[in-house]
């Protein structure tokens, strides 16, 4: 075993480059819950080196209860590590301990927060950190475990709500409560985030470590405002009367003859009366030519 504490500072000078490094790391907050007699104290949180330079651990912040060591000393671009931390209790009570890490390129560290509930202090446990030959990743047995969904505004269990957990960024299982809220798993120890919702309520999240004095997972949702369904009156104009499609109107008309007056071309004859004067219109037109003989001979005689 091998503890890994301050990395020479040789390690800084010959990561400086051209390039950019950025280590990330998958668990930023680690709750181990309420330690008891038998409740597993070690976590393993992967480094990320998403940049194009090698990256080098050069120190960190871990108080004395914590013991660490790590897969590589150096992150190669694009490669991860393992850094694996024990906590050892020395007193009783909750603890929050931030811890950060200072890797060469990076001018801001990766930022760590490890809380618990200390309930006993195994003074006869090995405090020393197991090596990754001792407790391999993939280590764990499946511990079964109790997930419950509550309403926290009367304590009612919700039936049918749904709860999804997720490890290191990828969906692991997914969960639909039964009609007392609960449902069972068996999951391996390690640290989980969970999510939790149901129709009618705000969803919810919780980050903790699962193992097997930590098995007992409540998660309480509030309730959603209902909306009020306000039936609206559509406002209907006066009905009209329906105008037929094709009106005939059915109109008489009478012509009447008017009698215009007329001259008779043929007048009857009026009496005969020798004093009356014939009146002009009785008359016709006439061409008559008088002719005047005014020479000599009508002077004879």
């Amino acid at each position: 075993m091998r503890l890994l504490h301050i990395i020479p500072i040789l390690f800084f000078t010959l990561a400086w480059g051209t390039g950019f490094s950025q280590v990330t790391a998958d668990i930023s907050e680690v709750d181990f819950g309420e330690i008891n007699r038998s409740t597993d104290r070690v976590i393993d949180i992967t480094l990320t080196n998403s940049g194009d330079q090698p990256a080098f651990l050069l120190r960190y912040g871990f108080p004395p209860e914590y013991l660490v060591i790590m897969s590589d000393k150096t992150i190669p671009p694009g490669g991860t590590a393992t850094l694996r931390v024990k906590f050892n209790p020395q007193l009783k009570g909750s603890i929050k301990d931030p811890v950060d890490l200072w890797f060469s390129n990076m001018d801001k560290p990766v930022h760590l927060v490890f809380e618990a509930n200390v309930l006993y202090i195994d003074h006869t446990d090995n405090p020393a950190c197991p090596s990754f030959n001792e407790r391999p990743a993939n280590c764990c047995n499946d511990e079964p475990a109790l997930v419950e969904v509550f309403d926290r505004s009367n304590g009612k269990p919700i039936s049918g709500a749904r709860v999804r957990i997720i490890q290191q960024g990828t969906l692991q299982q997914t969960m639909i409560m039964d009609r007392q809220g609960s449902h069972e798993l068996d999951a391996p120890i390690a640290y989980y985030y969970l999510i939790a919702d149901a129709r009618e309520y705000f969803p919810t999240d919780t980050a903790m470590y699962i193992n097997r004095r930590n098995n007992h997972i409540r998660l309480l949702l509030d309730p959603a405002p209902k909306t009020t369904e306000v039936e609206t009156l559509a406002v209907q104009d006066p009905e009209q009367p329906e105008a037929p499609d094709d009106v005939v109107e059915e109109v008489t008309i009478r012509i009447e003859k008017e009698d215009q007056p007329t001259t008779d071309p043929n007048p009857p004859p009026l009496p005969l009366n020798e004093d009356a004067n014939l009146p002009e219109s009785r008359y016709s037109r006439n061409n008559v030519v008088i002719l005047v003989d005014v020479s000599q001979s009508m002077n004879q005689g």
